[in-house]
């Protein structure tokens, strides 16, 4: 069976990269076809904006920034991240918004939707959170739907 699986981008977010391979492996290894589905936010921000904001969060929050990473840094560990999604998973093009969203996985067949990980759950990094509950399949009654989550204490 073709599966779906929606998650957050992945870009140089290692917890959820290894996730998204491993089920990637597990779903292989019982006979499934997976694609980690790469939805994005429709507004893109500079690397160097993302930097700012992130550095800026830390000081109001008062966290302390233990790696201070330059920007050819970031540049670099971004580079390399993306080589290993690009090699390693099956991900799907860029789709934007929840139509976008829809429109394909209806037209790829795909037979469930897997929602993970844990981070999908957190409004904070899930601007359009109710896609995760996949409210744009409301109407669809022959695809299934699971949850992969994972809580770290």
């Amino acid at each position: 069976m073709k599966v779906a699986i929606l998650t957050q981008p992945l870009h140089t977010n290692y917890g959820g990269t290894l996730q998204a391979y491993a089920l990637q492996k597990v779903l292989i290894n019982l006979g499934h076809e997976p694609e980690t589905i790469n939805y994005r936010s429709k507004i893109k921000r500079p690397l160097f904006i993302r930097v700012v904001l992130s550095k800026i969060k830390r000081i109001v929050l008062c966290r302390k920034i233990t790696f201070d990473f330059t920007t050819q840094d970031r540049i670099n560990i971004r580079k390399h991240h993306q080589s290993f999604i690009d090699t390693r998973l099956n991900y799907s093009e860029e789709i934007n918004g929840t139509e976008g969203l829809r429109d394909y996985i209806l037209k790829n067949n795909y037979g469930a939707v897997i929602i993970g990980s844990d981070q999908t759950w957190r409004p904070i990094y899930s601007p359009r959170i109710d896609s995760f509950f996949l409210d744009f399949l409301s109407d669809v009654n022959d695809i299934k739907n699971g949850i992969c989550s994972i809580f770290w204490y």
